[in-house]
């Protein structure tokens, strides 16, 4: 049980993927868009942060699974390289 091996990572993991999910849905409302620019940005910074949080956590998840190696490379797999570089362009990175 993962949960009970890594409670901060998984607990963590869970909650900044939920913060995650949330405001980046809320992102595409066309009514915050363009009504409240600020809560729209402040937003996006929220999206971005959960996501590197909640992505960290679970790559630390992965490290600590009973899979190891196996997770690890379906993590590298479902997620390409090439995908996060555009992912993190598309969000504002560099």
């Amino acid at each position: 049980n993962l949960f009970a091996e890594l409670p901060i990572s998984t607990t963590i993991h869970l909650l900044a993927g939920s913060v995650a999910l949330i405001a980046g849905a809320l992102q595409f409302n066309r009514y915050i868009r363009t009504q409240f620019l600020t809560f729209h940005r402040t937003l996006g910074g929220m999206y971005l942060l959960a996501i590197l949080t909640s992505g960290t956590a679970g790559f630390i998840m992965a490290l600590e699974s009973i899979f190891g190696p196996v997770a690890q490379v379906a993590m590298d797999i479902s997620v390409p390289e090439g995908n996060k570089k555009l992912w993190l362009r598309a969000s504002g990175f560099p």
